[in-house]
């Protein structure tokens, strides 16, 4: 079935970004392979669209399409062709109720009016990893009408009370899609919304079988979709749900393992 992919669909953090956050001159040398072969390049990552841009990383890789905030938006060729938040009430009240929990660092609200931070903004240490504008302080999420793409919660904390900060947020919000990527990060989608609905939208906006994709991942986020698309690849430093789901596990993302799988098995 290798031979019929048409869209080869990555995880960003990770997966395909090295330790450092970035992309390494040999796979982006890979990706230039297979979009010269006539292959759609899509990363999958619950990073927005705007922070792919800022951080260069949309330029760089040069993506035929791509599923941003963990499937709540959906782009081909810089044309968003679909889009979903967490209803405003829901994301409010999921920011009150964790801003009283101590193991919360930061809780960050993306969405379509900018991103709001639990921290001071004007310090650019504080809003580096998003880095786009506008940001506004959390508590000013409030004033506006728009819902939220995303939530991510950065942790202080264990496995154990990363797990009961999951199951308070079960308890009290039916509307939400909720990821325990690790002991130190929550992320939080509107209900029914992942990496894996994400593709599926792109695939048949595009007419590409599921067959026709080929995925890469290393988190839980990225676990339905390992799960749902036939040739699915963890990288090998993933969690040990998403090497047991995958097809095939490569090397890690400091070994450039995407690229180099894509260049034994595809090109």
């Amino acid at each position: 079935m290798l031979d019929r992919i048409q869209l080869i669909v990555v995880d960003m953090d990770a997966t395909l970004l090295n330790s450092d956050k970035a992309l390494s001159a040999y796979t982006l040398s890979v990706l230039e392979k297979c979009r010269g072969r006539g292959l759609g390049v899509v990363p999958a990552t619950a990073r927005a669209y705007k922070n792919c841009v800022y951080k260069g990383f949309v330029a760089a890789m040069k993506p035929f399409g791509g599923v941003y905030n963990d499937g709540a938006i959906v782009v081909i060729d810089d044309e968003e062709i679909f889009s979903e938040t967490i209803a405003h009430d829901t994301a409010l009240g999921v920011y009150r109720l964790l801003s009283t929990e101590s193991a919360c660092r930061r809780i960050i609200l993306d969405g379509p009016d900018g991103y709001f931070v639990n921290t001071d903004v004007s310090n650019p240490a504080n809003i580096g990893s998003y880095g786009y504008l506008p940001a506004y302080n959390a508590d000013r999420f409030a004033d506006f009408a728009g819902g939220a793409y995303e939530l991510a919660i950065e942790l202080t904390a264990d496995d154990a009370e990363a797990q009961r900060l999951a199951a308070l947020l079960r308890k009290h919000f039916s509307d939400i899609n909720l990821t325990c990527v690790a002991h130190d990060l929550l992320l939080i989608a509107p209900h029914g919304v992942n990496k894996f609905s994400g593709v599926a939208r792109l695939a048949a906006h595009t007419n590409v079988p599921l067959e026709n994709i080929v995925v890469f991942g290393d988190s839980l986020n990225d676990l339905e979709m390992i799960q749902q698309i036939p040739n699915s690849v963890a990288v090998g430093n993933a969690r040990d749900e998403v090497k047991a789901a995958a097809q095939w596990v490569c090397g890690t993302n400091n070994e450039d393992g995407v690229a180099r799988w894509l260049e034994a098995h595809i090109l």
